[in-house]
C-alpha cells in the first residue's frame, strides 16, 4: 500500500494556539508534517471545558496555513471534561476524554493510530484491536524527578495507568536520551517498540550561514524558563552572582529576585515575540538548562538554532542534542552545574567557536521537516512490514 493511501487518526489533548504546550506543538508540527508527506490525517484534539470549540475550517486554516500539501485533513473536535477537586480527577478526565474519542470514532476504519498521551485509552484496551497503535508520553515525567511531597503523590498516581497504555501500545514514541533508557530499564518496554522520534523546531529559526557569532570579552550564559522550581532558576542565579566577575548572566521569564540590579546580570522579564526573543539569544553566548525534569527542552533547540554553546543537566532527551557543542554535567546540583560553568569558562576560543558552529550544523537534525522524515519513514516501514 503507498503511503499516499495510508489512514492515520492523530489523538491528541489539543494543539495551539487553542491549547499551549510542548505536546500541542508537537501534535500540530507531527501533524501537518504527515499531510506534506501524503498521508490521510484524521486530527483529534480538544479543547478545555467551557472554552469555545472552533470549527473544522478554522483549525484546517491553522495547520494548513498557506501550504500546499499532497495528503488530506478531517478534523473532529472535543470539550475535554471539567477539571475535579479530588485527587485523580485528571487521570478520570482523560479517561473520560478517551472514552469519548472511541465512542465517537471507533466505527471508522483507519490504518494506524497515534496517541498522544491517554488520548488512546480505550482503543488499546479492545481485545481484538487490529489497528496497530503508538503511544507519545513525551517527557514521562511521573517517572523522573519530583520536588515536594504533592508532585510525587501525583507522579505516583500516573505511573500505573501510565505503563498500561505503554504496555498494550504495538508502538512507544520516545523523545530519545534518558527517556528511551526510562521506557526500557524502568518501564520494561521493548527496544524493538521504542521509536525516537524528538521534538522538532522550526527552520527559520535557525541563524543564516553567513552570519555572525557574536564575540565579548565574557562569556554570556542565557537562562530562558517559567518560575517553577523543577527549572532551578535559584540555583542559576546563585551561581550568576558567583561568577558574576567572571561571566555575564541573562533571565527570560517572570522572575522577580530580590537583587534586580547585579553587574553582569540582566533580566528581560517574560518575552512573548519570536523576534524579540531571537534578539536576545544573539546577545549570549550558552544556553543553560538547569532542570531536573524534562522532555527534550525546546529553549535548548531555540539556542542551538542561534549558534549558542549548550550547557545542561542530563535531563529528558537533553543528550539528543549535543555532539561537540557543549557540555553535559554529571547532575543536577549546585556544584555539578557549576563545574559545568568553569568547564564552559576554561574552553579555548578555538573551542568554543567550534562548539558555537557545531550547535549551527547539530540543529538542522531537529528542524520539524527533519522530524516528519523520521516519522514518515517509520510509519511507511510499518506499512511495508504488513503487506
Amino acid at each position: 500500500m503507498e503511503n499516499s493511501a495510508r489512514d492515520i487518526l492523530f489523538l491528541t489533548d489539543g494543539i495551539p494556539p487553542y491549547v499551549m504546550g510542548g505536546m500541542q506543538r508537537h501534535s500540530l508540527e507531527v501533524c501537518r508534517q504527515l499531510l506534506k508527506h501524503g498521508f490521510h490525517v484524521h486530527l483529534v484534539h480538544c479543547v478545555q471545558s467551557g472554552e469555545r470549540l472552533p470549527d473544522a475550517g478554522e483549525v484546517k486554516g491553522v495547520i494548513i496555513q498557506n501550504e500546499s500539501f499532497t495528503g488530506s485533513l478531517t478534523i473532529t473536535g472535543f470539550h475535554f471534561p471539567s477539571p475535579g477537586f479530588f485527587p485523580g480527577h485528571y487521570l478520570r478526565n482523560s479517561l473520560k476524554y478517551a472514552k469519548d474519542i472511541f465512542d465517537s470514532i471507533s466505527n471508522q476504519n483507519f490504518d494506524f493510530i497515534y496517541a498522544q498521551g491517554f488520548t488512546g485509552w480505550h482503543f488499546l484496551r479492545q481485545k481484538n484491536r487490529v489497528t496497530p497503535v503508538w503511544v507519545n508520553f513525551h517527557g514521562l515525567n511521573m517517572f523522573q524527578r519530583t520536588i515536594g511531597l504533592r508532585s510525587k503523590l501525583e507522579a505516583m498516581m500516573l505511573r500505573g495507568s501510565v505503563k498500561e497504555n505503554l504496555k498494550l501500545a504495538d508502538g512507544v514514541i520516545s523523545l530519545g536520551g534518558h527517556l528511551t533508557e526510562i521506557l526500557n530499564r524502568k518501564i520494561g518496554i521493548d527496544a524493538s517498540k521504542i521509536k525516537v522520534h524528538p521534538n522538532g523546531i522550526s527552520s527559520q529559526w535557525i541563524k543564516s550561514e553567513g552570519a555572525s557569532i557574536q564575540d565579548s570579552n565574557k562569556r554570556r550564559f542565557l537562562f530562558v524558563g517559567r518560575n517553577d522550581k523543577i527549572k532551578q532558576f535559584d540555583l542559576i542565579f546563585g551561581l550568576a552572582n558567583e561568577f558574576k566577575d567572571r561571566a555575564q548572566f541573562g533571565f527570560v521569564g517572570p522572575f522577580t529576585p530580590d537583587v534586580s540590579q547585579e553587574t553582569g546580570i540582566t533580566f528581560y522579564g517574560e518575552i512573548k515575540k519570536e523576534e524579540q526573543l531571537k534578539a536576545i539569544y544573539d546577545q549570549h553566548d550558552i544556553i543553560v538548562c538547569a532542570s531536573i525534569s524534562e522532555g527534550l527542552p525546546t529553549t535548548l533547540l531555540e539556542g542551538m538554532a542561534r549558534g549558542l554553546v549548550v550547557l545542561t543537566t542530563p535531563v529528558g532527551a537533553a543528550s539528543e542534542l549535543i555532539n561537540g557543542n557543549g557540555i553535559i554535567v554529571d547532575g543536577f546540583d549546585a556544584l555539578a552545574i557549576k563545574k559545568g560553568i568553569q568547564n564552559i569558562l576554561a574552553m579555548s576560543e578555538t573551542e568554543f567557536s567550534n562548539a558555537k558552529k557545531r550547535s549551527l550544523e547539530r540543529v538542522r537534525c531537529f528542524t520539524w521537516g527533519a522530524i516528519g522524515e523520521k516519522v514518515a519513514g517509520d510509519i511507511k516501514q510499518l506499512s511495508s512490514k504488513e503487506n
